[in-house]
């Protein structure tokens, strides 16, 4: 596409920053909430998982470092 066909095109379809944003944050929280619905008990699952993890290592350490 050359310079002049890709300005007329710019000039045509300019939009609105503020307006297309909007229609984004939209989408975005549509997303979200979709995914909040089906990632919950998942995102709770893995968070749980993620705190163990954590404790066991702590504990292993706390212990290792113990004389």
């Amino acid at each position: 596409m050359d310079e002049d066909k890709r300005r007329q095109y710019d000039m045509d379809h300019r939009v609105n920053p503020m307006k297309a944003s909007q229609a984004w944050m939209e989408w975005l929280m549509k997303k979200r909430k979709a995914f909040d619905q089906r990632g919950d008990m998942a995102i709770a699952a893995w968070a749980e998982q993620q705190q163990r993890e954590m404790n066991l290592r702590a504990r292993r350490l706390s212990r290792s470092k113990v004389p």
